[in-house]
């Protein structure tokens, strides 16, 4: 699904896998009950499911959710998505 969005690059790390348009932008960090879901783009967003938003810079908000199930993914969980490939791929490498 997120590999649709574009040009990226994805590579696995210690403790997840990490996507990258010109800047990371996603983070998926598998856990033994639930999958933490890390993005940053420009705006702030607090409602449910995302259980914490952070201000990173001026313009950048990191937000962090859990997917618990298949079935939480939904419409709105795939824009926070987008949203965060677009607001990353302005950024110069």
């Amino acid at each position: 699904m997120v590999k649709s969005f574009g040009d990226m690059k994805i590579r696995a790390v210690k403790n997840g896998v990490m996507f990258s348009a010109n800047t990371t932008f996603l983070a998926l960090k598998p856990h033994s009950k639930y999958l933490s879901v890390e993005f940053a783009c420009g705006k702030a967003y607090d409602e449910f499911p995302i259980e914490k938003c952070v201000q990173i810079s001026k313009n950048e908000f990191a937000h962090i959710l859990r997917i618990e199930n298949e079935n939480e993914i939904d419409q709105q969980f795939i824009d926070w998505l987008k949203e965060a490939y677009q607001f990353n791929k302005q950024f110069k490498k």
